[in-house]
């Protein structure tokens, strides 16, 4: 599920027109790892009921990321709302 999380949200920066296109690029460079994985509905995530343990602690910040994304939560430096 972890993976799907990332791949759509991926997704989701690749479609999008305020994302840059060297990082579009990139974005779609690293998709090519994912090429096996199946895309998911993110409003169906259950966000508080990720489990991270030893064997995929490295997820945990990376899922944060993902649902601040999703959520239109990240900080800019950019003036504005």
């Amino acid at each position: 599920m972890l993976n799907q999380i990332l791949k759509t949200t991926m997704n989701i920066l690749v479609a999008h027109n305020t994302v840059k296109p060297e990082h579009k690029r990139e974005l779609k460079k690293l998709l090519l790892f994912f090429d096996n994985v199946d895309m998911i509905p993110l409003k169906f995530v259950n966000w508080n009921t990720l489990c991270f343990r030893s064997n995929n602690q490295s997820y945990e910040m990376l899922m944060y990321i993902c649902y601040f994304v999703m959520n239109s939560q990240l900080m800019t430096t950019e003036s504005g709302e």
